[in-house]
């Protein structure tokens, strides 16, 4: 046999013997055959040639490839090339698992397109059939169908108030795998206090907001298909309605009962429309809390009737709750929301507060006890008596015994009650005082407290100037000590999305003792002006920033003072003449538009804004006018590689400066508005305030807060931002609009025992310096069993006094007596020292004169502290202070010092136990010498002990 590429015998291939032959088809070709056949004998014979043609088997030369698409995505089809002989044939299948076994045929043709309508994996392949050779199967492709991301709408949108629980509020998913975390370039705009979980393809929104405004909340999802985002909103709500000062309208004396007083509320919160007022009733004519109904008819003020009374005596109005016919809440408001009403003054004292000290208010000179021995009923008695401004009547119950005396409780209950003014017997007793009340009171001011039961027995008169514009203060005679606290209105927050605080107004703090008018003790015949400046107005646009606030003032007086302090516990810093005080206005915040705060007392925060690529704008912080008050905080803004927010800065406040708009992390993990600068903390009504403080900033991320928390107003997302909440306290920055800053106020304060008399008639008390003796001189005009003058010393207070002496009385005279004492062993901390007289009958009665007081000044070198005993071995040992005026209720730190310079700290839980403190540490230390270092306030004081085993 042999084989040719042509059809042809010529140059072919020997390729086999025998009758047969296998043709190779290993190889797709065409080849020619041929046999020849050959005798021994008779030669050979060559068959026909035949044509062998091997074709091609079919193959998959590209394979379809698998891909995931989201549901309803438009696919790439899939693709197969075969070659083979003749026209070749595809055929698609698909499957559900990854096999040709149990497949459905789908589509013809070298492409096809995979559907998307239905999530889930199929998989497909082709076969490619050749009509001569067979066929092929393509490989095996997963096609995975990812069902689009849903979301349902909120279950909730809650309007809820501030730092209330919110109710859970669920969004239910497909698809996504979990929620975005939040970060700079997600933000969920929820306020603050609320976050948002994922398990189980639920959302679910929780906690208490802890910020006011409107918060479209967008949450995106985190895996599945499409850009999906959980939306909704929540309101919160905080009505705001600090009051800024009560008017009373009171029957006049001698007025017919029962009568009615008028009360005109004021707060720059108000707006017109109808309100509900809860207020309660305590002293004369106490009652339940009462809910009214009220309307505002003109912006920051409304005015209602107090129910009818039939005792003339004092009744104390607090309003507990405001809420808007339009408020989802009741706002429970800050300020003076304390007032005095009646036709005159009364004070009453129940056995179960024991022992209590009546003190003389300005402008009193007769006063009407009545005792009961039991409640208001039971036995009763009633006195009338003339007093002088400055006195003290005691309130005694000892046993079965109710009285009032001007015998001091350090005497004996006998004594006191055998010298009581008035006395009655049982169980439940009570005594009241009535008296016609300070009508020096100017009709701008409000009379806080007279140093009696109107806020607390403390003997101390406060005085409250809160009605914008001018007013006049004359100052009971003899007055030789007050203390004035003078606070400027703040300034309005700003506007826009990053916008700045306002600041808190100037705040300026003195207290005076030892004044002399022209030569004489105390003031004489003193008037003083007084300014209250208004709040700045929140800014209303964004090239509009909060307006300043407007100062306050305390002026025109004329008098000397020996020493003064410049603040509450300050060091003392000697004599001088009053000179006015002016507390400037707070800085208004920077808007978006006009972004730099403004100077003042304080400064305003500045704001940021940004646009277009990479640009930015920051506002520069006001500066404060130091010591009135603090700067503004800056602002911040970011805008790059897509990330854009901002914060405007904190406004400043009387006790620190705002802190700065900032972000956590280069502005990847958070933004937050500035909080606004602290303000200081006084007492001058039944809890302390803090006055001066600053505003929040507004921003991208996390509002700021107002200072001291929320004195000054609290920035706002949604809408405008809060108002500030207390005397000179800046306004809040808000998307909206900025809050106004509060306005500003004028306090004055004074001991009513240090209100002494100009001419002393009986009595008067001097100081030697040369001597160092309280020189004591009076006279009688005539004397009837006259035995004795007990000279009587307290210092530093009338509560503690001492007998230190005695002068024989003339018995009879018709004429005038003259006697003098001198005090010759004056404490060496000096202080001021109070001296009465206890004149004394043939028969043992006794009354007490007028009080009188110098000024000692201390001895070179003395201490305010005593450490003793010294040399000790340790236990006892004892602290005790010399001069109490030297201590204001400061912290105290001790900290005792070794020889070799090692010391140990204590911090001391309570004054008397100071030397138990520090001799439990001793009873583990060995001999030697050690410094004990007493601080407390801006003081210090060292004593060097022995310390002896």
């Amino acid at each position: 046999w042999f084989s040719n590429s042509s059809n042809s015998t010529t140059g072919a291939t020997s390729v086999g013997t025998g009758t047969t032959f296998t043709p190779p088809t290993t190889t797709a070709e065409t080849t020619y055959y041929f046999a020849v056949a050959a005798s021994a004998t008779c030669g050979s014979i060559t068959s026909d040639i035949v044509e062998i043609e091997v074709t091609p088997e079919t193959t998959i030369d590209t394979h379809p490839i698998g891909s995931v698409y989201c549901q309803n995505e438009t696919p790439t089809d899939l693709s197969v090339v075969a070659t083979g002989t003749g026209s070749i044939a595809y055929e698609w299948f698909s499957n559900t698992s990854n096999s040709t076994i149990g497949a459905t045929s789908v589509g013809t043709g070298n492409t096809f397109t995979p559907p998307t309508t239905s999530d889930g994996s199929l998989f497909y392949f082709a076969v490619a059939t050749s009509p001569t050779c067979g066929s092929a199967t393509s490989d095996i492709v997963e096609i995975e169908v990812t069902p689009t991301n849903t979301v349902t709408p909120a279950s909730t949108s809650p309007e809820l108030c501030i730092n209330t629980t919110m109710p859970v509020i669920n969004h239910t998913t497909t698809g996504a795998t979990g929620i975005k975390v939040e970060s700079d370039e997600v933000d969920y705009n929820l306020p603050n206090g609320v976050t948002a979980t994922w398990e189980s393809n639920v959302i679910s929104i929780t906690g208490t907001p802890a910020e006011e405004g409107i918060f479209n909340y967008s949450i995106p999802l985190e895996g599945g298909c499409g850009e999906i985002f959980a939306e909704g909103n929540i309101t919160v709500t905080d009505p705001s309605y600090p009051i800024s000062g009560i008017n009373v309208d009171n029957p006049g004396l001698g007025d017919p009962l029962p009568a009615t007083s008028t009360f005109t509320v004021y707060s720059p919160g108000l707006t017109l429309g109808t309100y509900t007022v809860n207020y309660s009733r305590t002293g004369a004519n106490s009652g339940p809390d009462q809910n009214i109904s009220v309307t505002v008819t003109t912006a920051g003020e409304f005015t209602f009737t107090s129910p009818s009374y039939s005792n003339e005596g004092s009744t104390i109005l607090t309003i507990n709750s405001i809420q808007k016919s339009t408020d989802l809440c009741p706002d429970y408001p800050t300020g003076a929301k304390t007032v005095l009403y009646g036709i005159s003054c009364s004070v009453e004292f129940d056995r179960i507060n024991g022992n209590q000290e009546f003190y003389v208010p300005a402008n009193v000179t007769q006063v009407t006890i009545q005792v009961f021995g039991n409640g208001t009923g039971g036995n009763t008695d009633i006195h009338t008596m003339n007093v002088w401004p400055s006195g003290v009547i005691f309130a005694g119950f000892s046993g079965s015994d109710v009285f009032a005396t001007e015998v001091p409780s350090s005497e004996p209950a006998a004594t006191r009650i055998a010298n009581a003014i008035i006395n009655v017997t049982g169980p439940n007793g009570k005594v009241k005082f009535n008296y016609i009340c300070d009508s020096t009171i100017p009709s701008c001011a409000t009379l806080v407290d007279d140093g009696n039961s109107f806020i607390d027995s403390d003997g101390f008169t406060v005085i409250r100037f809160d009605n914008l514009g001018t007013c006049t203060w004359s100052a009971p005679e003899g007055l030789d000590e007050f203390e004035v606290l003078v606070i400027g209105g703040a300034g309005g927050g700003g506007y826009g999305n990053t916008a700045g605080g306002g600041a808190g107004g100037g705040v300026i703090y003195r207290a005076y003792s030892g004044i002399t008018s022209t030569g004489d003790d105390g003031l004489q015949g003193a008037s003083f002006t007084i300014q209250v400046g208004n709040g700045g107005a929140g800014g209303t646009g964004s090239i509009i920033r909060g307006a300043t606030g407007n100062p306050s003032a305390f002026s025109a007086g004329t008098f000397d003072y020996s020493n003064v302090r410049n603040s509450i516990g300050g060091t003392l810093s000697g004599a001088g003449s009053f000179s006015s005080l002016t507390a400037l206005g707070g800085g208004g915040g920077g808007s978006t538009g006009s972004r730099n705060g403004i100077n003042g007392a304080s400064g305003g925060g500045s704001a940021s804004s940004w646009s277009g690529l990479f640009n930015t704008f920051i506002g520069i912080f006001g500066n404060g006018s130091i010591p009135q008050g603090q700067n503004g905080g800056s602002s911040y803004a970011i805008n790059i590689f897509g990330v854009a927010g901002g914060a405007g800065g904190g406004g400043g406040g009387a006790g620190g400066p705002g802190s700065n708009g900032t972000n956590s992390l280069f502005g990847i993990a958070g933004i937050y508005g500035g909080n606004g600068g602290d303000g200081l903390p006084f007492n001058f009504t039944e809890t302390t305030e803090y006055f001066g403080a600053g505003g929040g900033g507004t921003s991208s991320g996390e509002q700021g807060a107002g200072g001291s928390a929320g004195a000054g107003g609290n920035a706002v997302s949604g809408g405008a931002g809060q108002n500030g909440q207390t005397y000179g306290s800046g306004g809040g920055a808000g998307s909206s609009g900025g809050g106004a800053g509060f306005q500003g106020v004028v306090y004055i304060r004074y001991p009513n025992y240090r209100i002494l008399p100009v001419e002393y008639l009986y009595f008067n008390a001097t100081y030697n310096d040369f001597q160092r003796s309280g020189d004591l001189t009076w006279a009688t005009a005539k004397e009837w069993e006259n035995d004795r003058f007990e000279i009587e010393r307290s210092v530093n207070n009338v509560k503690d006094w001492e007998a230190i002496g005695e002068v024989s009385g003339a018995g009879y005279s018709d004429a005038e007596v003259k006697y003098d004492y001198s005090d010759i062993k004056l404490p060496v901390a000096g202080g001021n020292i109070f001296y009465r007289l206890k004149q004394y009958d043939f028969d043992g009665d006794f009354t007490y004169s007028d009080t009188k007081s110098i000024k000692v000044e201390a001895l070179p070198g003395t201490t305010h502290w005593r450490v003793f005993p010294n040399p000790t071995t340790g236990h006892p040992f004892n602290i005790e202070i010399l001069d109490p005026s030297a201590y204001h209720d400061e912290p105290i730190t001790l900290r005792i010092i070794s020889a070799t310079g090692q010391f140990h700290t204590i911090q001391v839980s309570e004054m008397r136990r100071m030397g138990t403190q520090v001799s439990e540490w001793f009873s583990a230390q060995a001999s030697g010498i050690f410094t004990i270092e007493i601080s407390w306030g801006d003081q210090r004081e060292y004593h060097n002990v022995i310390l002896r085993r």
